[in-house]
């Protein structure tokens, strides 16, 4: 697992983050609309949100794929669809844009600063060293917010010991009644 920076962070100055939190549950059971909910939510009590979110690109055989969407400024660019980019980079049926990760690299690295920080989704292809593996491993060693990030349910475990996660907290979409409150009450305990 490579141990590198993402551009122009100075890791003297942080020292990973006070809190994670993993939003979890199963394909499409609604982990990116919470986050995506929660940062809405928390950004109009005040609190400074950054990050990134993948909602789908469209349900169309052909259109089918994930967007990346900046929480901060609202742009977007195609993360992930079912015809393949100039990348070889693919998981499952889909094909990646790695110019897409650079791209979200750097969007993180200029929002470290941020109380809250949301990371929609990581899975098996950061499990394999692609995707957000980069930025993950700099969040976690450098981010001094609350982290907030999606997985599927079946590989938590996978995803904690390869990214050695430690303190956790964990809440699952199919699971908990209210999860966005349960996500707010947790991020306010941790900024208070």
């Amino acid at each position: 697992m490579p141990q590198e920076n993402l551009p122009g962070v100075d890791i003297k100055l942080l020292s990973g983050p006070r809190q994670v939190i993993i939003i979890t549950g199963s394909v499409g059971c609604g982990k990116t609309s919470l986050v995506e909910k929660a940062a809405h939510l928390l950004k109009t009590e005040g609190v400074s949100v950054a990050g990134l979110i993948a909602p789908r690109l469209g349900e169309a055989e052909e259109q089918r794929g994930y967007i990346v969407h900046d929480l901060r400024t609202g742009k977007e660019r195609v993360l992930a669809r079912t015809t393949p980019f100039n990348t070889p980079l693919r998981q499952g049926s889909f094909y990646f844009d790695e110019e897409s990760f650079y791209w979200a690299e750097e969007l993180v690295s200029r929002s470290l600063n941020s109380q809250v920080l949301i990371l929609d989704e990581v899975g098996r292809l950061e499990l394999r060293g692609n995707g957000y593996c980069r930025l993950m491993q700099t969040t976690l060693r450098h981010y001094r917010g609350c982290f907030i990030f999606t997985a599927r349910r079946e590989i938590l475990k996978q995803l904690s010991r390869f990214f050695k996660i430690q303190r956790v907290e964990v809440i699952d979409v199919e699971i908990e009644e209210n999860s966005l409150l349960r996500l707010k009450e947790l991020v306010k305990a941790v900024l208070n």
